[in-house]
C-alpha cells in the first residue's frame, strides 16, 4: 500500500504553496538537463465511457514520432476497461496493437493503481505486468512501477509530475531494469467531458545495446462521457 505524509506549517503562501511544487523538480534536474540524443513528439486521442460508479471503458490512439519527430516510432490503439475496487484503489485490464516502421506488435498488461488525496495534493502509485508479442523475436515482459504527484490549482488546472521505471522480468540475460521516464505538465478541463494534457517527458535507457536517451513533447486529448 502507497503511504504519504505532508507537513507544512508555515502560513507564508509561497512556502505553502509554491515551494511544494518546486521541490520535485531538484530531483529532475539532473534529468532534465542531459544531454539529449533525439526529439520525438508524443501525440494522443482517447475516449472514455464510465457505465456506473465501478466500471469505466476506454479507447485510445498515439502517435510516437523520432528521430527529430521526422520519422514514425510507433502508432498503437489501446482498449482498456477500468474497475473500481475502492474509492482510492483501482484495477485495469488492457489490450494494445502497435504499428512499428517494421513490425506489428500485441500487448496485454494489468495496472493495479493507487491514489491518496493530501488537500490540494494527490499522490498516485501504478504497477503495471505487461506481456508484449513481438514477432519472429522473445516475447517481452515487464513490470512498471509509477509515481505520480498531482497539485489541484482549481478546477480546471491541475500539474503534475511524475516517474516511471521499467523492470525487464524472464530476459536471457537475467532480470533488470534497462528504462526510466520522468515527466511533467499540467492537464487542462474545459468542462466536465473534455480536457487536454500537456507534458514534457524525458526518457532515458540503460543495460541495453545502443541505448535511447529522448526528450519528448507531449500532447493529448480526452472525451469522457
Amino acid at each position: 500500500m502507497w503511504r504519504a505524509s505532508v507537513s507544512i506549517t508555515s502560513n507564508d503562501p509561497t512556502v505553502r504553496y509554491i515551494l511544494p511544487l518546486l521541490i520535485p523538480l531538484f530531483f529532475l534536474e539532473g534529468k532534465l538537463f542531459a544531454q539529449s540524443t533525439d526529439f520525438q513528439t508524443w501525440n494522443s486521442i482517447a475516449a472514455e465511457k464510465s457505465f456506473d460508479k465501478k466500471w469505466t471503458v476506454s479507447l485510445e490512439e498515439e502517435l510516437r514520432l523520432q528521430d527529430n519527430s521526422t520519422r514514425l516510432r510507433s502508432n498503437y490503439l489501446d482498449l482498456d476497461v477500468t474497475y473500481q475496487c475502492s474509492k482510492r484503489f483501482d484495477v485495469t485490464g488492457a489490450f494494445r496493437f502497435i504499428m512499428k516502421p517494421d513490425e506489428l506488435a500485441t500487448r496485454l498488461y494489468v495496472d493495479f493503481s493507487y491514489s491518496q488525496p493530501i488537500n490540494d495534493w494527490t499522490v498516485k502509485g501504478r504497477i503495471r505486468v505487461q506481456h508484449e508479442f513481438v514477432p519472429n523475436a522473445q516475447d517481452e515482459n515487464y513490470l512498471r512501477p509509477q509515481l505520480t504527484i498531482e497539485y489541484r490549482i482549481s478546477k480546471k488546472w491541475e500539474p503534475f509530475i511524475e516517474e516511471e521505471l521499467f523492470y525487464q522480468l524472464f530476459y536471457y540475460e537475467g532480470d533488470q531494469f534497462n528504462e526510466s521516464r520522468t515527466s511533467a505538465g499540467a492537464r487542462y478541463k474545459f468542462n466536465k467531458n473534455h480536457s487536454v494534457k500537456m507534458s514534457y517527458l524525458f526518457e532515458k535507457e540503460f543495460n541495453v545495446n545502443d541505448p535511447l536517451t529522448a526528450n519528448v513533447v507531449g500532447a493529448s486529448y480526452k472525451y469522457e462521457w
